[in-house]
């Protein structure tokens, strides 16, 4: 199985497809599981829209699909461009719906998951640093998405010393470099705060909120035995893997080494906000999915296809499914 997934054929396309219908089956059949309450406190946007996603379930089932499909996809795209692991396949994709899958409420529609769309275009503009070393314009796009990210989902502010961080390891970081990425991220905000104070005339509730969401809070997700669980068997695997990667880094070319150097230091910082914001665990995952899915990709695009990794892919992709079908069988 694991031969077949790791390969870079278009009919890995569909498999992933069918993977994510098969898991995403359960979230129709009983949608009253899957739903969190999203405090509106996470998203200035929402807030002053009054908008708090979709009303009908089912439509936000299938939102959230899509977004899941086009994170999977992006990260997937970033690979082909950059090539982090070295080879081009779809593991990335597969590895980041199944590790985002696993806590109550990542299956829906959510500010968290909209917001990660424009994370994932500004890793992408940081990228091109590497390419381009002498240009201004890739650091000012990449703060200018991580703003419109934390104004859909404010944790996602911590993204912007993960760009800074990048920049350092990819290229010297500068005044220049660095005033040109703080421009671009505080432009949405003024315009924002612009906006607001002229449609209504305050930002007294913009304020409250950008000062309020640093509050500990009591994280309101419960997590099941069966999820329990997959989360040893994804610590399992995550400790394998990076042994594996840290036995080879030093023997890869300077510019993959960079890469995983940067998504080790994103790992670090969205731990880090985790562990500070327990009220965010459930939504903020999604967002630490995304190095967890180049470093399970990276194991097992160069792991022998012997009987142990089969296993361990097999087990990682069945248990995966078989924990959304868990709530079909409770009361």
């Amino acid at each position: 199985m694991l031969e077949r997934f790791r390969n870079s054929q278009p009919y890995v396309i569909f498999m992933i497809g069918i993977v994510s219908v098969i898991l995403w089956i359960p979230v129709f059949i009983k949608p009253a599981y899957f739903r969190i309450p999203v405090d509106n406190m996470y998203s200035p946007v929402f807030v002053w829209m009054q908008y708090s996603g979709p009303d009908v379930t089912y439509v936000s089932a299938i939102l959230g699909l899509v977004l899941f499909l086009l994170i999977a996809f992006l990260l997937t795209d970033l690979n082909v461009r950059y090539l982090f692991l070295e080879k081009r396949n779809y593991l990335p994709a597969l590895f980041f719906i199944l590790t985002g899958f696993i806590a109550p409420g990542m299956q829906l529609f959510s500010p968290a998951l909209f917001a990660l769309v424009f994370v994932l275009l500004s890793f992408n503009r940081l990228m091109l640093t590497y390419k381009v070393p002498e240009k201004l314009y890739p650091l000012f796009d990449a703060g200018l998405l991580i703003s419109i990210a934390s104004m859909i989902y404010l944790p996602y502010l911590i993204f912007m010393p993960v760009i800074w961080v990048g920049a350092f390891i990819f290229r010297t970081i500068t005044p220049r470099n660095w005033f040109g990425s703080l421009i671009g991220f505080l432009m949405p905000w003024v315009i924002l705060y612009g906006v607001i104070f002229f449609v209504d005339g305050t930002v007294y509730a913009l304020n409250k909120s950008l000062v309020s969401w640093t509050e500990i809070q009591k994280s309101t997700t419960e997590f099941t035995t069966g999820q329990i669980i997959f989360f040893s068997f994804l610590l399992l695997i995550f400790l394998v893997a990076s042994y594996h990667l840290a036995r080879n880094i030093s023997f890869k070319n300077i510019k993959p080494q960079r890469q995983f150097y940067f998504f080790f230091w994103m790992f670090l910082i969205g731990m880090g906000v985790l562990l500070w914001l327990p009220g965010t665990k459930s939504l903020f995952f999604i967002a630490v999915a995304i190095p967890l899915s180049y470093l399970y990709s990276h194991y097992f695009t160069f792991a022998r296809n012997n009987l142990f990794n089969n296993f361990l892919f097999s087990f990682f992709l069945l248990c995966g499914i078989l924990i959304q079908y868990l709530p079909l069988f409770l009361n």
